[in-house]
């Protein structure tokens, strides 16, 4: 489900008809190449989100419908002048094509974007019971960190996936070398 605006955001975090607020796992990034490094990211988090949370109450992974079971994965993209700003020559894909693939990964219930540099304003808003990121960040610079634990959330840092960065594929993209 892509979300467009902060106010539907914030309504459907809250709607009575999809079981009031739920627990929310949130993430934030570009995504601007989806790698196996990403598909590992998400895949984890579900594993997690299942032991911490319980069953799910509507079906299997990438089965089920957004909102319905006792969490839901909501996942916060830098707007592409967002990512301009924090890393030259970026994005690759522009905003509309990084959230439409995000939507189409398996147990991602929601995507929205965000314009400021940090995610701190969405952190805010959302009132994660997690904020997950991968594990190029040390949990202490992680943006919101603090204000998630201050709120009696948790922190995730998620394993990285060795050789998966998509730094590292566009800079072999540009060298035009074949992946080893």
């Amino acid at each position: 489900m892509r979300l467009k605006s902060r106010q539907e955001l914030k309504t459907w975090l809250h709607d009575d008809s999809l079981g009031g607020k739920r627990r929310v796992i949130l993430t934030n990034g570009c995504f601007d190449l989806i790698h196996p490094g990403t598909v590992r990211f998400f895949d984890e988090l579900n594993r997690r989100a299942l032991k911490m949370f319980g069953p799910l109450q509507c079906g299997e992974w990438g089965q089920r419908r957004a909102g319905c079971g006792e969490h839901i994965i909501l996942v916060a993209v830098n707007s592409d002048r967002s990512v301009r700003s924090l890393k030259p020559g970026r994005p690759i894909n522009k905003l509309a094509d990084r959230m439409e693939v995000l939507n189409g990964l398996k147990g991602i219930d929601a995507v929205c974007s965000f314009e400021e540099a940090t995610p701190l304003n969405i952190v805010k808003l959302v009132k994660p019971a997690v904020l997950a990121k991968g594990g190029d960040w040390a949990e202490d610079k992680i943006i919101g960190a603090d204000f998630v634990k201050s709120h009696g959330g948790s922190v995730w840092v998620i394993p990285y996936s060795r050789g998966y960065s998509t730094t590292r594929i566009i800079e072999r993209i540009r060298r035009g070398e074949a992946q080893r």
